[in-house]
């Protein structure tokens, strides 16, 4: 099983918070899949749609209650 950033275990349908690919901008995903080699897939929307990723488990870190619900709330789009 693969684990986040801080040690926690990730499984499908977690949301984590990553650095986009080139810029330097947190944003929030789901974890869509994981490779044969236990890499996490994440998917987040876009205004143009559904992106996708394929992270190493060390560069997310997996987000859920009362801190993803701060992520929402304080992001700005």
């Amino acid at each position: 099983m693969q684990r986040d950033f801080l040690g926690r275990e990730l499984a499908v349908d977690d949301f984590v918070i990553f650095m986009r690919q080139g810029y330097r901008e947190l944003k929030l995903a789901k974890v869509k899949a994981f490779t044969k080699t236990g890499k996490p897939r994440v998917c987040w929307q876009t205004k143009w749609g559904e992106r996708e990723l394929l992270q190493d488990g060390s560069q997310v870190v997996k987000v859920e209650g009362p801190d993803l619900t701060a992520f929402l709330l304080l992001r700005k789009e």
